[in-house]
């Protein structure tokens, strides 16, 4: 049998988490304990960790999240309640996520005043400015580099207009020339020349010619974007010849850090592949943290360009994420 993918993971059902996106209670979490009606449910905090008391609430006030309390039933006191989401640990799961992270995140910024702003936005331009100088610096390494090449060198591709096809050239056996009325070799084909008002041609007269034609022309085939290991293979056969350098940059911010982990492990996967396939690569890694991050922890980090696969993946594996609450406590 073929394998049913689910289309849904998240279902309204009695014990299920949930986080309340309008009104007085927004941004809190509630647990559902009674379904009334396919409009209305019972939460309930419960009061003791999440301040929410029990009570009737739409449905389109809630929004579900990935956390479920098991083995709850339904109707389930407060005192019982309390007790499994104490040892199910679902609040620590909650501040983990990358939904309450982005949570804490809106309600700094809201509570900015002036002066915090213009830090903010001075910490932009500052980190701009260095994302882009490390970014020049290991431009003109490459150019460097490439100069010292002498007898070979990487050639680039380079998308653009085809060039003009050239007309074929004819080859033809010994003494067997294409000859016109004046004695002289015909340049064009009588389709070529224009036609008389009498609908005749005023070209040669077709005839028997004995050779054959030759283009030199190569027309290449566009590569299939779409197919990205199709286009990583073809990449390492091509750069198998030649000295290769690659930056690969990532953000480390709070907004990342729900799919920080997933960016860890397929930047490692790449750099362990291109290493091992492609001979004299050389790798560089640039990690940019948040706004005002380096008074805190870093603006920027980086490693120069190397091959060395454990010093690449140890640095991309364990450099720390950045966030802009992290800086105003630091501020504070």
């Amino acid at each position: 049998m073929p394998r049913v993918q689910k289309l849904f993971t998240k279902f309204v059902e009695v014990g299920r988490v949930c986080n309340i996106n309008f009104g007085p209670l927004r941004d809190k979490l509630c647990v559902i304990v009674t379904i009334i009606d396919q409009n209305r449910v019972l939460v309930d905090g419960p009061p003791k960790f999440t301040g929410v008391h029990r009570q009737a609430i739409n449905l389109k006030r809630l929004s579900l999240t990935n956390f479920k309390i098991k083995n709850l039933q339904r109707g389930a006191t407060t005192k019982v309640l309390s007790k499994l989401f104490q040892e199910q640990g679902i609040l620590q799961k909650w501040n983990n996520s990358g939904l309450a992270q982005k949570i804490k995140s809106q309600e700094v910024r809201a509570n900015l005043n002036d002066f915090q702003r213009f830090l903010v936005n001075a910490a932009k331009r500052r980190r701009s400015r260095n994302v882009q100088a490390e970014f020049l610096k290991l431009v003109k390494s490459r150019k460097a580099s490439l100069a010292k090449k002498s007898s070979f060198g990487r050639v680039r591709k380079t998308a653009g207009k085809p060039k003009a096809l050239t007309k074929p050239k004819t080859q033809t056996k010994t003494g067997a020339k294409p000859k016109s009325k004046g004695g002289k070799v015909s340049k064009f084909d009588d389709e070529d020349m224009p036609k008389k008002k009498g609908g005749k041609s005023g070209g040669v007269k077709k005839g028997k010619t004995s050779g054959t034609t030759e283009t030199n022309n190569v027309v290449e085939e566009p590569i299939d974007t779409d197919k990205k290991e199709l286009l990583l293979t073809s990449f390492v056969s091509e750069s198998s010849s030649s000295k290769v350098e690659i930056v690969f940059s990532f953000d480390t911010t709070g907004s990342m850090a729900s799919c920080l982990g997933k960016v860890r492990e397929k930047v490692s996967e790449t750099v362990t592949r291109l290493i091992q396939d492609i001979k004299d690569i050389r790798i560089g890694i640039i990690a940019h943290g948040d706004y005002c991050d380096d008074v805190s922890k870093y603006a920027i980090k980086k490693i120069d360009l190397t091959n060395n696969v454990k010093e690449i993946c140890d640095f991309v594996n364990t450099v720390e994420a950045t966030g802009v609450v992290m800086h105003l406590n630091a501020m504070n």
